[in-house]
């Protein structure tokens, strides 16, 4: 983990958070994300300050009003911002950050097409989880697509509700020959 620094333009607003030395950032194609060519690198709350700019700082809501972004009012660099797709973090825009972590990989999400998205996204999180659970217990699961039936309640706070009808274990993990 390392201290990181960044801000707007004109410095009116400045910030710092701590994030690990190599990062994943995500791309978005969203009307707004796309036309900045953002580079979303999310961070927790507590692991981000903001140190100055903060009256600087106009917040603009679309669409469904959940993410919350923040324009400096002198330069109009949208340097953080909170998005929905992460209530529990802001995303720092990396090209806002002086001399910023090397990226290990990018994540190209459909923002277009959001709510189908985040979905696939809770999934595979789902997917790592049970997969890093069972490496734990010694044993790896392999699971088919077709013989989940998930439930998945994802509002911030409340439980994820799994039922798997079915699941076998085989040699090895395959997430390749899972996804056809």
């Amino acid at each position: 983990m390392k201290e990181y620094f960044g801000g707007c333009h004109c410095a009116a607003v400045k910030f710092r958070f701590i994030s690990d030395e190599t990062v994943e950032i995500w791309k978005c194609n969203c009307s707004i994300c796309d036309s900045y060519d953002y580079q979303h690198l999310f961070i927790k709350h507590e692991d981000f300050e903001l140190i100055s700019g903060r009256k600087e700082l106009s917040s603009y809501k679309f669409g469904t009003k959940s993410a919350e972004h923040l324009f400096c009012k002198i330069c109009g660099i949208k340097s953080y911002y909170q998005p929905r797709s992460h209530p529990e973090m802001y995303s720092v825009n990396l090209r806002c950050v002086n001399n910023p972590p090397p990226i290990r990989k990018v994540i190209e999400f459909d923002g277009v097409n959001f709510d189908e998205s985040i979905k696939e996204i809770e999934f595979l999180s789902i997917i790592i989880f049970l997969t890093f659970f069972s490496f734990l217990s010694s044993r790896k699961h392999y699971l088919r697509k077709n013989s989940l039936d998930l439930i998945l309640v994802s509002k911030q706070n409340e439980l994820i509700i799994l039922k798997i009808k079915e699941y076998w274990y085989e040699s090895s993990w395959n997430y390749e020959a899972w996804r056809s």
